[in-house]
């Protein structure tokens, strides 16, 4: 399960997730000032993907609880967050986010 937001201050890292198919590839590569963490954080759910460094990085872990009284407290970095969420499980996951696009809302 998620636990903790990360954000990079130096280095780089790529992103990898596995298909419904079982393969697994890159699918977005990060850098200094980049994050990751968020989504299963703010939508409750295990990771959706592995990051991984290309050598050297310094990475800095923000826990989970601590994370999520920030969004709470702004909402205009939540807001900003979230679109990020939906871009990046495009990315990983199409199907996910063409699911909730469908998907009635209250």
């Amino acid at each position: 399960m998620a636990d903790d937001f990360f954000i990079i201050s130096s280095g780089n890292a790529d992103v990898w997730f596995r298909g419904r198919d079982g393969e697994t590839r890159k699918v977005n590569s990060l850098g200094p000032g980049d994050y990751f963490g968020e989504i299963g954080l703010l939508e409750g759910i295990p990771r959706t993907a592995t990051v991984r460094t290309n050598g050297a990085a310094v990475i800095y872990r923000l826990g989970g609880a601590d994370f999520l009284a920030i969004i709470n407290q702004q909402p205009a970095v939540s807001g900003t967050l979230l679109d990020g969420v939906v871009s990046r499980l495009a990315r990983t996951d199409p199907g996910v986010v063409e699911a909730a696009r469908r998907a009635p809302h209250s």
